[in-house]
This record gives structure tokens, sequence and C-alpha cells, in this order.
């Protein structure tokens, strides 16, 4: 199954970028005051530094600033990323023990790839400057994170394959859960005016489009007129939408469309947007699609479960054999 077997890839590479997205500093071993710890794991200490360091990266990616949250929230994403941390380091030495490594080549071509999600040369630097990493630093976070996901791959993901038998009992037993709604398949024409204009500009741009409604009757084509008239930057395919059911679109614009035959055109529909003019192209009812047609999604949404329960329990084995410690936090992570 050539689709599933690019999902288990795909999530793993994910998995993968989640162990390294949060750039961290080479843990030690060496001797810190309880004031520079966030914990130690077997002996590895992870840094407070190390810690502050991921959590304003989080905070970075989600838009905040320390000083938007309440201390009760920031305690709970401090807390939070260091448990990652601390998984990602139990993770990292069932690697180490399993001696497991990664070719020089494949660590060399992650690193370009990573490389390459930058417009220049500069823009990487600056961004290595701005977590506090050299080059060398951040290939042997990229090498680590490569490490982490092969132990992921032997350890979880080969289990995680998902017999036919298994897909089509659970397709049986859920068989709701795939219900496809009604769909239609239209075009559309738009004329569009903004929330203050004038009842007057209002007024003359209905009347345009009650010519290009005109036109319609007259039996010209279409698709032409909405890529000559549209406003809508789908005019230019014709204003195709595709396939949507009910709750994809505006209320006035959806109503008019279900209301539609194939090929039937409505009469002129002002939404918030302005006024448009819609044509059915296709319709399709309500239904539970056979299992031969939905068979491989299956398969991605059990594996997918599959995975995610088996890096839970992998990673609470390792945490029920470590000696792990964490320190009170001292204080807020600095920006």
């Amino acid at each position: 199954m050539a689709r599933n077997h690019f999902f288990i890839l795909q999530l793993t590479t994910i998995l993968m970028l989640l162990f390294i997205s949060a750039l961290s500093f080479a843990s030690s071993t060496e001797p810190q005051t309880e004031n520079e710890k966030a914990a130690i794991v077997n002996n590895i200490v992870i840094s407070k530094m190390e810690l502050d360091q991921n959590v304003n990266i989080v905070m970075r990616k989600k838009g905040l600033l320390k000083s938007d949250l309440p201390q009760d929230q920031l305690k709970e994403i401090t807390t939070h990323t260091l448990e990652e941390l601390i998984n990602r380091e139990l993770l990292f030495q069932e690697s180490q023990r399993l001696d497991i490594h990664i070719e020089s080549q494949i660590v060399n071509q992650q690193y370009d790839l990573m490389k390459k999600m930058y417009p220049d040369k500069k823009a990487f630097a600056d961004k290595l400057s701005a977590v506090n990493l050299t080059e060398k630093e951040m290939k042997s976070e990229v090498e680590r994170g490569l490490i982490i996901r092969r132990l992921i791959q032997e350890k979880v993901v080969i289990r995680a394959q998902t017999p036919e038998e298994e897909s089509l009992a659970f397709y049986e037993k859920n068989k709701g859960q795939f219900k496809q709604p009604e769909m239609v398949r239209a075009q559309h024409i738009l004329f569009s005016f903004s929330p203050d204009t004038s009842s007057e500009q209002k007024q003359k741009t209905r009347e345009a489009m009650e010519k290009i409604q005109k036109r319609i009757k007259r039996g010209e084509n279409f698709s032409e007129l909405a890529k000559k008239f549209s406003n809508d930057p789908n005019g230019k395919n014709g204003g195709e939408l595709g396939y949507f059911d009910r709750e994809q679109m505006i209320e006035p614009f959806s109503r008019a469309a279900f209301a539609l035959e194939i090929n039937g055109v409505s009469d002129i529909v002002e939404t918030e947007y302005g006024f448009h003019l819609i044509k059915v192209l296709d319709k399709k009812p309500e239904r539970i699609p056979a299992f031969e047609e939905i068979k491989e999604d299956i398969a991605q949404l059990i594996v997918q479960k599959k995975i995610a329960n088996g890096i839970k329990s992998y990673i609470q084995i390792l945490r029920d054999k470590a000696k792990i410690t964490t320190f009170p936090e001292q204080h807020p992570p600095n920006e």
C-alpha cells in the first residue's frame, strides 16, 4: 500500500521535526548550581538556559509574548516544554544505548534541505544567531533528530502496520463517521462591493449584474462571461468553485446553490461580498462511500493512532526506567 507507506514517512518526518524544532543547547554533565538546572535525566543535565530558550521559541511560534500571558499559563507552557525536552533526551539516550547511528550523507542532505527553507545564507545565519547556535551545533541537532526518528521508526512505526481486515472492521463499526454530506459543484460571477459602499453605488452594481444576467439568458457562455467580468480571483477559471457542502459557503450563497438543478443559473444573490450569479455544474447526494473507495484513508487513520499511542507508551517505558529529577522554576523565561 504505497500511500500508507508514504503517510508513515510523512508522520515520522513530522515527529523528527517535532523533536528538533525546539533548537536546544547541548545538555551538559558539568556541575551546575541548582538555580542553573531545569532537570537531570539519568545524570544528563537539562539547563535552565536551554529550557528558557525553548520556551521562548514555543511562544514565538504561537505569536505570544510573556507579557501577554498570566503566570499560570506561562508556567503551563514551561512545564510542557520541559516534559518534551525530557522525552527527547530519553529517546536520544536510548538510541545511544542501542548504538543507532545516521550516515553522514543523510545528515548532510537533511541539513541542506533545512537551509533551503530560508531565502538566503544571511537569513539562515540570522536564524542561527537568534537561537545561539553555530552551524556545527545546528548540524549536530539535525543528526540528533534523525537518530531519534530512526529509533521511533524501528521501535514504533514498523509495528504499526494495518492489515486490510482491521481497516474493514473499523469501517463496518464506524460507517457513520465516513458519511459525506450533499455537495454541489458550481461556478459564479461576482460583482463585489465593500461594507461602506453607498446605496446608490450598490444599485449601479446590481444594474451592471442584471445586464450580465440578460446575456446569460440569451445563451452566452457563463464561463466566458465570468472570465471577462467577475471580480473574484476564480473568474480567470470561469468562476469555477469546485465541490462544496452547505457549510462551506456563506448562507445566502449556499441556499441559492443547493436550490438549483444541474446547469441551472440562479437569480442575483446578494451576500456581504457583493452580487453573485451562480451556475450549478453537478450535484452529489449525501452518501457513505464504499470501503474500497476509502480503505487507504482508513488504514492511514488507524496507523496514525497506533503510532501516536505507540510513541506515548514507548516514552512511558523509558520514563519508568529512568532517574529523572526536576527543579522548581526560579524565574520566568527571558525574552
